[in-house]
């Protein structure tokens, strides 16, 4: 259009171009940038939901008043994890006598 004579010849018009890509560029990494912080606050929250779950699911499996264990069947048939109450109704005595 500057060749025809329709548009004058001005900076702007022969090097707009040049103004565009380093505007596209900023742009494109300003949005990387929001999502990695996006992404990183989702992560942080995961986690924190994560700890909260274990900590409940702890505090639940250490104060449950039945008789929880799970067995590993494939080997040799050994107590994977217990209530510390099991110890209590089996022997009548304290689980830290009985933990290994």
């Amino acid at each position: 259009m500057i060749c025809l004579g329709i548009l004058p010849t001005l900076n702007f018009n022969e090097n707009g171009y040049k103004f565009g890509a380093v505007s596209l560029s900023w742009f494109i990494s300003y949005a990387l940038t929001d999502r990695i912080i996006i992404l990183q606050n989702k992560k942080e929250k995961a986690y924190s939901n994560l700890m909260n779950s274990i900590e409940k699911y702890r505090n639940i499996f250490e104060t449950i008043m039945d008789v929880y264990f799970k067995l590993d069947f494939n080997q040799t048939w050994l107590f994977k994890k217990k209530s510390p109450s099991w110890v209590k109704y089996a022997f009548g005595a304290s689980s830290e006598r009985w933990s290994y």
